[in-house]
């Protein structure tokens, strides 16, 4: 139920941006962080898909400037 709901708030998100809802905000994120923070969302159905997922992330990436609000 949950994947469903997700899917559904996925195309929802896809509908809004599609709209021109979303609009953009240049900021300084730190990508690192980011990816991190990615993986750790995804670790329940890593292990659930018994996925082990291989992330090699260079220590000096620069700074991105991108939001979406």
């Amino acid at each position: 139920m949950k994947s469903l709901q997700r899917l559904i708030s996925n195309f929802y998100d896809l509908s809004r941006f599609e709209a021109g809802e979303y609009k953009f905000e240049q900021k300084h994120i730190n990508l690192s962080n980011v990816i991190s923070d990615i993986l750790a969302l995804l670790y329940v159905d890593f292990i659930y898909k018994e996925i082990e997922p291989k992330i090699d992330i260079e220590e000096n990436i620069p700074t991105t400037i991108v939001d979406v609000q």
